[in-house]
């Protein structure tokens, strides 16, 4: 109960981050100006609740185990940079400083809870897969966390900017290893080898649901990236959070977002990482069928 309420506040302030201002030269506006931040915000507040939700059931217990876990060790880990008191003053207003430290810490203390109570409560082992299914699933999944952190050193998509009469005059890519800073590069190796190591125990776990639930964590952190580049490429323009910035600069502007290398890696690793998680859950112990059981009381039939 004490997880699940941790995890279902930090959804809740997640969603509140929403609201956050920064400051763009004389005055403030949304920080989350376009819909495709805004649905990745949305999702990450939905998946935390959502593991609030599934650890109160005692049947999705195992599975929200595993999946709290690896969600919130990628997060920490990769993102930790963003917590920066510089960055975090030069982009959010006091009330995004507090909601996102907020997040930060009810995400934090949740995960361990969660820790707690793996190490107090064994975990089901209802159906035990054949150590071949488990050596497919850990392939799977360990060929999804290096792609997936390969792609945080490539370019994610190209951003355009220009004119319906001259077409994109101006355009940038973003983000790729050069582009970034010390701490990004840092944040970027932490996180794989987080995500390299949860592939790994995620292969060593006897419990399926507890596996599943690591695995489908760990795709979960590159589906929030996927959705906001299609989002973005399906809606480039700012809305400001439903004002939109064409009464501002008119209808000659046109903005293009599109995917580059790192967009479609990511999306390989999620897919194998999905699959490695579906695998590891579906498949059920395998028997021989030519195995005959013994009658009680009587010699083993030939």
């Amino acid at each position: 109960m004490v997880a699940a309420a941790l995890f279902i506040a930090a959804g809740l302030a997640e969603i509140a981050t929403l609201f956050a201002h920064t400051q763009l030269g004389p005055r403030t506006q949304p920080l989350y100006e376009s819909i495709g931040p805004i649905v990745g915000q949305g999702i990450k507040a939905a998946v935390l609740v959502g593991c609030g939700v599934l650890l109160r059931n005692r049947k999705t217990r195992d599975a929200a185990c595993g999946l709290a876990l690896s969600i919130v060790l990628i997060v920490d880990t990769n993102f930790f940079w963003k917590l920066r008191p510089s960055r975090l003053s030069r982009e959010y207003d006091a009330l995004g400083i507090w909601l996102s430290l907020a997040v930060f810490v009810l995400q934090t203390t949740g995960a361990l809870v969660v820790l707690i109570l793996v190490i107090r409560q064994p975990a089901h082992r209802r159906g035990r897969q054949r150590r071949a299914d488990r050596v497919a699933a850990v392939l799977l999944g360990f060929t999804g966390a290096v792609l997936w952190v390969a792609s945080n050193a490539l370019t994610s998509y190209r951003l355009g900017v220009g004119t319906v009469f001259n077409g994109v005059q101006h355009s940038e890519t973003c983000c790729s290893w050069a582009q970034n800073d010390g701490w990004n590069h840092v944040a970027v190796i932490l996180g794989g080898v987080a995500m390299i190591a949860l592939a790994l125990v995620a292969a060593t776990v006897r419990a399926k649901a507890r596996a599943a639930g690591l695995l489908f964590g760990m795709a979960l952190v590159p589906f929030g990236d996927v959705v906001v580049s299609v989002v973005s490429s399906l809606a480039p323009e700012p809305t400001f959070l439903g004002f939109h910035y064409r009464q501002l600069v008119g209808p000659s502007v046109i903005v293009t977002f599109t995917p580059t290398a790192g967009f479609w890696v990511e999306l390989l690793a999620m897919l194998l990482l999905g699959a490695a998680g579906a695998f590891r859950l579906l498949l059920g112990p395998r028997t021989d069928r030519y195995r005959v059981s013994e009658l009680t009381g009587s010699a083993p039939l030939g």
